[in-house]
């Protein structure tokens, strides 16, 4: 699902052609913990931090972590772990939202 199907209180996406954005929704119990992008797939471009939160998505609560604006193409999600680190690469498309849903676990 892409923009504008998709609206979250208190977020304004920053898209164009070559920015899209990215909700990652969760389960309750990762409320507060802190996920990454590692722009470019952890290349030395930087990496961004958003904390879980709740927030009304659609006119609905839900956990998520929302990067509001990021580069179009593959870019790697990470979240430390108290055991591991863990990633998954998420590819972000120009003018859209990409939404992953990791409300059963986060990777797997």
């Amino acid at each position: 699902m892409g923009y504008p199907d998709i609206d979250v209180d208190g977020v304004t996406f920053g898209l164009d052609s070559e920015t899209g954005g990215l909700v990652v929704y969760t389960s309750k119990k990762l409320r507060g913990r802190t996920f990454y992008i590692w722009i470019n797939r952890r290349s030395s471009q930087g990496k961004i931090a958003v904390n879980v939160v709740e927030r009304t998505i659609n006119d609905v609560k839900e956990f998520a972590a929302v990067f509001p604006s990021l580069p179009a193409g593959t870019h790697t999600l990470y979240t430390p772990d108290s055991k591991s680190r863990k990633f998954t690469d998420v590819t972000i498309f120009g003018g859209q939202v990409t939404e992953v849903d990791k409300r059963q676990g986060f990777f797997g």
